[in-house]
């Protein structure tokens, strides 16, 4: 049986603190939400968390891949099926820290190398890096199992359940920040940007909002328009009357807790809640008659934060495909 060489301690070591970087960053990004929801944390916290988080999970990511290639999964004696995921195993790696060096120079590149930092993509140096990355823990653990008993080197699983741990906890904040990126930065989305339904009923339910009932003009609806062309109204066939009745048992068929109910007005407000952080959105649901039917207008509005991260139109497309005839 070929023996087993011990790596050194401070080996052993960064493969332990990979895995307690990516537990740790985990644990803290997964308890951060229903933190907040149950008022244990501001949002200035939750924000602090995240990006400490981040940080973390990305550092055990990059640990726990640089050790697993100073530890190879296999030794001496680990046979060719073996030896071939370890070949791939270390490929893998490779190819995962360098798409996080791209993603590296993307982001401090931009003070220190602009030119450079303009090349990279970020969300396609994320996405190499994240598939790599998981490819190398496979390959990695399936060289393990492969390798003759004996011939493996301790450490190296727990690196790769570090990095394991750091993907999933960095998937999160990372996966905001380029939406933050790439969506519109409003907190308010409406199928009538000329004239948004307004809260009524909803206006003594904000005390909690660090955002503005009225609607911010013509700022946010170019910035809607641009960025999320599709939301428009919903024309029905139908008198107003039925399409309130529609429109109610959308918004409680999504979920939604329904406020008010005003036939007189044509009107139904309710609250939208998230569900990991417990955000509380309100909806404006608007009908007025037209010559063919009903128009129905929807209104979304977060209670915090500079951007929704696309929540709002989101939530309006449900609304729209459950109503559309």
């Amino acid at each position: 049986m070929p023996l087993r060489r011990a790596p050194s301690p401070g080996k052993l070591f960064l493969a332990r603190l990979a895995f307690a970087l990516g537990w740790l960053s985990a644990l803290a990004i997964l308890l951060v939400g229903p933190g907040y929801r149950y008022g244990h944390v501001d949002l200035v916290m939750v924000l602090r968390v995240l990006t400490i988080g981040a940080y973390a999970a990305i550092g055990a990511v990059v640990l726990g891949l640089s050790v697993s290639l100073l530890l190879p999964t296999a030794g001496p004696g680990r046979g060719i099926v073996a030896g071939i995921f370890d070949i791939g195993h270390r490929l893998a790696a490779s190819v995962a820290l360098l798409g996080l060096i791209g993603l590296g120079l993307a982001t401090a590149g931009q003070v220190f190398a602009p030119d450079i930092a303009a090349r990279v993509e970020p969300p396609l140096a994320i996405t190499i890096a994240a598939i790599a990355a998981a490819a190398a823990i496979v390959l990695g653990i399936l060289a393990s199992i492969a390798a003759p008993r004996g011939s493996g080197k301790p450490g190296v699983l727990s690196a790769l359940f570090g990095v394991g741990l750091g993907l999933a906890a960095a998937y999160v904040p990372l996966s905001w920040r380029l939406a933050a990126q790439s969506l519109p930065p409003i907190n308010d989305v409406t199928t009538d940007t000329r004239d948004p339904p307004r809260l009524v009923a909803l206006l003594p339910m904000r005390g909690d909002a660090t955002t503005a009932a009225a609607y911010a003009g013509d700022r946010v609806a170019r910035l809607q328009r641009a960025g999320y062309p599709d939301i428009g109204p919903v024309m029905l066939p139908a008198a107003p009357a039925e399409a309130l009745t529609r429109a109610e048992q959308a918004a409680r068929a999504l979920g939604w807790n329904v406020v008010a109910v005003a036939p007189e007005d044509g009107r139904i407000e309710a609250i939208a809640v998230t569900p990991w952080f417990g955000f509380h959105d309100d909806i404006v649901i608007r009908v007025r008659p037209t010559p063919e039917g009903s128009r129905i207008d929807i209104r979304s509005k977060s209670r915090q934060g500079l951007s929704d991260l696309g929540t709002n139109a989101r939530r309006i497309r449900a609304f729209v495909a459950r109503l559309a005839p």
